[in-house]
């Protein structure tokens, strides 16, 4: 061993001495059986740390723990891990099977987020439990179970043995030019908000809108009617080349075809038809009135989502802003007033050819 791979080794030993990670009984391998490996990390927010797990994502997009047969796990470290530590921590056995746990240490030149279809992929406890998926990617359920079963796994415990917060898992949709900026300055998503000043993050649902779509760009706002057959493909393509919409005794004309009664207070501004298919039109105004719907163009670039751990400490849950708390949280918005309560675990690239395939590359 170099003198480099054992200050590595040294430096893992003083983390573990920050804090404790109970694996419970430890046996041997029982070399007849299974072995699923529990590969973890411990890392720190601001001081607190938290614990994630490094899982594999199969052809079936199921993220598992990997699993081998004993003879193979020696083989498998060495080639996944070439340059990232690793320090063998013992074994559990459940439900017939070996669950072999190793504290790893990770290089980022060598485990580096990749793309959508590699295999690795940074799990927390709170996705394990609670959302039961990364992205939209689940958890393989006979894991879940294992944890739910262990749930000595899911914490950190202080030299008094009490329980560390469990971060939660929030995301931030932009688009790929303000990456590096986010990355650096955490400053894309601090503004005054329904919470007042703070770093504001959503669900990943949400996240996944904001990275397609372009807030920045003039809007647009649309007003659906029903489509009673009024517009079909035949009509569309077989008379003259315009989209303007006229309305004419409180009914909207497209190429002199009737296309719907125009509702109240929505007479005002000019009309073109926007799209339209078997069940609904679509019309376009640059005016908003109380019948349309603002609508937003989508980006020019990729959209990026990007994942974070968050410590929500002193949270409140609740629409309204109380005095007091640190954090806010609710519906899909989420607020923190400290920088150093959040780190990015990982970023993830939407090709803008893919806006409308539900398809995530991780750069």
């Amino acid at each position: 061993m170099t003198d480099e791979e054992i200050i590595q080794e040294n430096n893992i030993d003083e983390q573990m001495e920050e804090v404790k990670y109970m694996l419970g009984k430890n046996t041997s391998i029982d070399k007849s059986k299974r072995c699923n490996l529990v590969l973890y990390t411990i890392e720190k927010i601001n001081n607190t740390p938290f614990l994630y797990f490094l899982m594999v994502k199969n052809v079936n997009d199921l993220l598992q723990l990997p699993n081998m047969v004993s003879s193979k796990i020696s083989e498998f470290m060495e080639e996944n891990f070439i340059v990232s530590n690793y320090k063998s921590k013992g074994c559990t056995f459940y439900k017939n099977e070996n669950y072999v746990f190793y504290e790893m240490s990770l290089n980022d030149d060598e485990f580096y987020p990749t793309l959508y279809q590699d295999n690795w992929w940074k799990v927390t406890p709170f996705e394990m439990i609670y959302s039961k998926e990364v992205l939209y990617f689940p958890i393989d359920y006979k894991y879940i179970q294992f944890f739910i079963d262990n749930p000595n796994l899911l914490f950190l415990l202080d030299s008094e043995n009490n329980k560390y917060e469990v971060p939660i898992v929030v995301y931030l949709g932009i688009g790929e030019s303000q990456l590096n900026e986010q990355l650096l300055l955490n400053e894309l998503n601090n503004y005054n908000g329904s919470f007042g000043r703070g770093y504001y993050f959503k669900t990943f649902d949400k996240s996944y809108e904001d990275a397609i779509f372009d807030y920045t760009l003039p809007d647009a706002h649309i007003l659906k009617l029903i489509n009673y057959d009024y517009l079909t493909d035949y009509i569309y393509t077989t008379t003259k080349d315009t989209d303007e919409v006229i309305i004419k005794n409180n009914k909207f004309y497209f190429r002199d075809i009737f296309i719907g009664h125009v509702p109240e207070n929505c007479k005002v501004g000019k009309y073109k038809l926007n799209t339209y298919d078997d069940d609904y039109i679509y019309l376009i105004s640059e005016n908003e009135n109380k019948c349309t719907k603002t609508v937003y163009e989508k980006r020019n670039e990729d959209g990026i989502v990007l994942r974070y751990v968050l410590m929500q400490n002193n949270n409140n849950i609740g629409p309204d802003k109380q005095k007091g708390y640190d954090s806010y949280s609710f519906n899909s918005i989420y607020m923190t007033k400290n920088q150093d309560s959040f780190n990015c675990l990982s970023y993830h690239i939407i090709d803008k050819k893919d806006f409308d395939i539900n398809e995530i590359k991780i750069k």
